[in-house]
Formats: structure tokens, C-alpha cells, sequence
């Protein structure tokens, strides 16, 4: 049984999140967006889904961020972004909750690995988290 609060998150997330996919938003935005509905910051998810996209970041911005936080948003977007238009939204809710515990779970494990500097890699990992998860909502 879903509770109340998993309802209303699911009601606010998807739309915004498809706009923001459609409006051509960064990995790193998506992410923030995702983090902050998910911690209920209203206000910073707001800002984030109303403000103008911006370019991506510098290879001199990139390399300043931690590496897992890199290698987690980059997993995570590339998760989501296949189904967030194909997933009913209360799935859509699961679905990321999945995809978030599991990729933090798989780049903790490999966190010192370079192994996430490679684009294959990442699009592999989302790949097999996303068959995951869409196998454990079958069987839900």
C-alpha cells in the first residue's frame, strides 16, 4: 500500500521532470531536480525546473566535483531518461527509488575504479539498472 506522501510526490514529479527532459536540461539539473523533490525542498525544485537551461558544465567545473557524485548523476540519468515518458507515474516514483539506491550502491563499490570515466560503461550500467528495475516493478 502506497502511503499519502508517496502519492503527492508521484503527482508533482513527473510532469516537470518530462518538461525538463523535453527542454533539453542537464544530467546534473535533472539529478539536483530529482534530490530536491525527494527531500521535500519545494522551492530549490522549483527554481531548478523554471530557470533557463544552462550549457554544460567545464571541464574544469567537472573535475572540481566529487568523482561518485559525477559518476552516480551520470548512471541515474541515463537510467531514467528512457522510461520517464513510458512509466505510469506511481511506477515512475518507484522506479527512481530503485535506480537511486541501486546506482549508489554500485559506484560506492567501485569508487575508486576509472572505470566511470568511459561512456559505454555508464550507458551498460543504466542499462542493466534499468532492466532491474523494471523487473522488480513486473513483479511487484
Amino acid at each position: 500500500m502506497r502511503s499519502d506522501a508517496d502519492a503527492n510526490w508521484a503527482d508533482g514529479i513527473a510532469a516537470p521532470l518530462r518538461e525538463m527532459l523535453d527542454s533539453g536540461a542537464s544530467d546534473d539539473d535533472l539529478d539536483r531536480f530529482l534530490c530536491a523533490r525527494r527531500d521535500g525542498d519545494e522551492e530549490l525544485a522549483q527554481m531548478l525546473h523554471s530557470e533557463p537551461q544552462r550549457p554544460a558544465l567545464s571541464a574544469v567545473q567537472a573535475s572540481s566535483a566529487s568523482y561518485v557524485e559525477m559518476s552516480l548523476t551520470r548512471i541515474r540519468v541515463a537510467a531514467i531518461k528512457p522510461v520517464v515518458n513510458q512509466l505510469p507515474v506511481q511506477d515512475l516514483v518507484l522506479y527512481i527509488r530503485f535506480v537511486n539506491c541501486a546506482s549508489e550502491l554500485l559506484v560506492e563499490a567501485h569508487a575508486c575504479s576509472a572505470v566511470w570515466e568511459s561512456q559505454s560503461v555508464v550507458e551498460a550500467a543504466a542499462g542493466s539498472l534499468q532492466q532491474a528495475a523494471l523487473e522488480w516493478l513486473k513483479a511487484r
